[in-house]
């Protein structure tokens, strides 16, 4: 199946946010096109996680406009479009008794019932096997991924993920990567994922944007590395471990 690049699902348009009249987010002016891995990263407290609930509608900008598959996000209600993965999705009471299988079912909700659709995200996360076990015995990247199948459940176009990684260990992250990196080119599925690791995120994804209250983009994220713009934001002391696959 071929992935029309050209086709816009988000556009920012000189996006601002204020907080208490602090000043959070400036003039950011960018675009998601249709089959994009994207990466937004940036140092803590730079505005990446207000930017993403800006995208998806659960803070409104203080200036500028958002639009979701063409529509503005005043009129946008086409939400079963978007899949979200938060970035506390496992923080949760672990004695809640529900199985991985009715976790992933609760991703259906206003579509009608459907266990392959259900099944078949499971297996996209390589979590088929524990379907029968409860979501409070599993690992915390396990549950995560859990999440993961929850939202391709409800057959989105676009997922965004807040921090997926945090706190878990390496090898469970490199096992994570690789099935986001499978979704998005077997699937054609389009990706938004925010991260505070940016030598990982550079490697992984296919667009880059950094983000500390302003925007610095870069279609290349391992030319973005290199760059005299990743210096302004982090100090030229600071270095980053490169990756290789």
């Amino acid at each position: 199946m071929q992935i029309d690049h050209s086709e816009n699902i988000v556009e920012l348009k000189n996006i601002s946010f204020a907080y208490g009249g602090k000043n959070v987010l400036e003039d950011i002016t960018f675009n998601v096109h249709k089959g994009d891995y994207l990466g937004i990263v940036g140092p803590n407290g730079g505005g990446k996680t207000t930017l993403l609930k800006i995208i998806i509608g659960l803070l409104t900008p203080s200036h500028g406009t958002v639009h979701l598959f063409g529509q503005d996000i005043c009129c946008f209600n086409k939400w079963s479009k978007i899949g979200y993965v938060p970035q506390k999705a496992t923080n949760f009471d672990n004695s809640f008794p529900l199985t991985v299988e009715e976790v992933v079912t609760m991703g259906r909700y206003g579509k009608p019932k459907n266990d392959k659709i259900v099944l078949q995200s499971l297996k996209q996360v390589e979590m088929l096997e524990f379907r029968n076990k409860l979501i409070g015995d599993l690992s915390g990247g396990q549950q995560q991924r859990v999440f993961i199948a929850k939202a391709l459940a409800g057959e989105p176009e676009i997922i965004f993920l807040d921090e997926p990684t945090v706190g878990v260990d390496l090898k469970t992250q490199e096992q994570f990567y690789r099935i986001l990196k499978d979704l998005n080119k077997k699937l054609k599925l389009t990706l938004v994922l925010i991260s505070h690791d940016i030598d990982v995120i550079a490697s992984e994804t296919t667009e880059i944007a950094c983000v500390n209250k302003k925007l610095i983009y870069d279609n290349n994220p391992e030319n973005f590395l290199r760059s005299e713009k990743l210096k302004k934001l982090y100090g030229s002391g600071v270095k980053f471990v490169f990756h290789t696959h």
